[in-house]
């Protein structure tokens, strides 16, 4: 193990590339790519999620806008009749 910094663009192989971790008190490590697959999976994970709340927060906005058109139609109707009753 190297006593010195180096750069990781050194570094031929990212399998190597390994990460101390610290922890009450106890240091260990892990391959660098292993830790980045897993918050990889995590984002992925959270990304599906999120597209599923965005999916049913679009239908529901859809739906509204439907119900706001036929309420809005309900209306208008309601008004011609109103203005019909009243007369010229």
């Amino acid at each position: 193990m190297a006593l010195f910094p180096f750069s990781i663009a050194d570094v031929d192989d990212p399998e190597h590339i390994r990460v101390v971790l610290y922890a009450s008190g106890r240091m260990g490590h892990a391959p660098l790519n292993a830790l980045l697959k897993q918050m990889h999976q995590a984002i992925g994970s959270l990304e599906k999620k999120q597209l599923q709340n965005t999916t049913q927060i679009l239908q529901r906005m859809d739906a509204l806008e439907q119900q706001l058109k036929v309420i809005l139609q309900d209306f208008e109707h309601f008004k011609h009749q109103q203005d019909a009753k009243k007369g010229p």
